[in-house]
């Protein structure tokens, strides 16, 4: 849970700062990740938006002003994602339906023939 010090800026003054970039965050998540099929961009998308928002919340505290560097930011989240990182933890690298593994090791999972 992000914590807000007294001294910094509140949480509605960060979002509404945070909700200014959003745009950026998404389009470049488009074009970082336009290789995906719609629904695996869209979570990759999803994902790239809430580490950009933990981030972003992170350099306020620090005294950072995260918009005026948010291209080399979003780079940062977008790489991140394609590593395999998530919010909440990371991708296994040796789950055979990690998207990451079937990256990293070529392969792809079908679906077996209904007859």
């Amino acid at each position: 849970m992000i914590q807000i010090q007294p001294t910094s800026p509140s949480l509605d003054r960060i979002q509404r700062r945070f909700v200014t970039v959003l745009p950026t965050i998404q389009r470049s998540g488009r074009n970082h990740f336009r290789h995906l099929s719609h629904d695996e961009q869209e979570d990759a998308i999803s994902e790239m938006t809430a580490l950009a928002w933990k981030h972003f919340c992170r350099l306020v505290q620090r005294g950072k002003r995260p918009e005026k560097f948010i291209i080399a930011l979003v780079s940062f989240v977008a790489i991140t994602v394609k590593a395999g990182r998530r919010l909440s933890g990371h991708d296994k690298s040796n789950d055979v339906m990690s998207p990451l593994a079937q990256r990293r090791y070529g392969f792809r999972l079908e679906a077996l023939p209904s007859r």
